[in-house]
């Protein structure tokens, strides 16, 4: 007899619900979750003024073979961040029939609100409180591979991995910030004399408020050839790139998945705090988005327009279709850039349960 895990999900199971908030970001985001081929219903969490979904819970589920196929049970794992008010919405609103929650233990690490601890930081790698690593490792079934993410402001690791099905023998395939991708299209940019483009598309109000920590007006001011001429500014997106190779070369040594697929998508970096090397993407960055089967919810990247098209955009878009995913892009600029994340931060997704896990091992 074998005890059924509480296992982590990925992007590839059927998703069921996605749990967003704030009002301009979540009528774009139902608009568009309408428009896909399967929609699906959102579920609006405003019991606090904090618009991270994401970093309060992690939704997992445990099954079991039955007699008429996988018996299923949902469970929300609270991450570790006893302050953490949201965190309450696990055993207050959604535990119920068929749904479960579960609670670290807190101890020195859990206690208070550690961004390590976030569930944001949870992807292909736990928060590092050690009872939730613990429990994870017990489980049996998903080993946790470690990922070294206080390079980032945020420090969380889906701001620079993703996972998305794909056509290969894996079945899926993975997706990263690529800086050299990004500057070789400044740089293209520029040689083809748009060197003078604005490199901030955003067109929309910029009032600041408390949270809009990494606001940054002068983008709408800021020519494409400025950057390429900032040695700081190469600098910083060399020490970004030294970091995100780094984490490849190491799923790749974990996963036998060849390089060729791997989606490289442009990213520019900027230091938030001039020498410390807390980083934060320039631009609102595609990797951190929602994978809904072959449909993709990433954040507008507002970047340059060249020709009455934001070239970043576009190439965003190109990459992904390496894996037949078609992108739709939503402006989270404001509601979530600016705070220090991105789409995948805001929401949360409930994917299927019954999925057959003890087949595959």
């Amino acid at each position: 007899m074998k005890q059924a895990p509480i296992l982590i999900h990925h992007p590839l199971p059927t998703d069921e619900r996605v749990s967003p908030w704030q009002s301009q970001f979540i009528r774009t985001l139902s608009d568009t979750v309408n428009h896909l081929s399967t929609p699906l219903p959102l579920r609006i969490l405003n019991h606090s003024n904090e618009v991270w979904a994401q970093d309060f819970m992690e939704p997992a589920y445990a099954s079991m073979p039955g007699r008429d196929g996988p018996i299923s049970l949902r469970v929300l794992l609270r991450s570790p961040q006893s302050t953490r008010i949201n965190g309450r919405r696990v055993f207050e609103e959604f535990r119920a029939n068929r749904v479960g929650g579960w609670q670290p233990e807190t101890g020195e690490s859990g206690f208070g609100w550690e961004e390590i601890n976030s569930g944001g930081n949870m992807e292909t790698t736990p928060p590092m409180c050690p009872s939730l690593v613990t429990f994870l490792e017990s489980q049996g079934a998903q080993a946790p591979l470690f990922l070294e993410a206080d390079w980032l402001a945020a420090g969380h690791v889906d701001e620079m991995v993703q996972f998305l099905p794909y056509d290969n023998d894996l079945g899926f395939t993975v997706a990263v910030p690529d800086t050299n991708a990004a500057l070789e299209m400044l740089k293209s940019a520029t040689g083809s004399g748009h060197g003078s483009s604005v490199i901030g598309s955003y067109n929309g109000s910029m009032t600041p408020d408390n949270d809009t920590l990494f606001l940054d007006p002068s983008l709408r001011n800021r020519t494409i050839d400025k950057p390429l001429a900032d040695a700081s500014f190469l600098k910083t997106n060399r020490y970004a790139q030294d970091y995100l190779d780094g984490h490849l070369a190491l799923l790749l040594k974990d996963i036998p998945l060849a390089p060729s697929d791997v989606l490289r998508i442009p990213t520019l970096w900027k230091d938030t705090l001039p020498g410390q090397k807390q980083l934060q993407s320039l631009l609102p960055h595609a990797v951190n988005g929602v994978v809904l089967g072959k449909d993709y919810l990433a954040p507008k990247p507002w970047g340059p327009r060249i020709n009455e098209k934001d070239i970043l955009e576009t190439a965003v878009a190109k990459v992904y279709a390496k894996a037949n995913t078609t992108v739709w892009f939503i402006d989270d600029d404001m509601s979530h850039h600016v705070r220090g994340g991105e789409i995948h931060c805001g929401t949360n997704t409930l994917r299927e349960t019954g999925v057959e896990w003890w087949k595959a091992i």
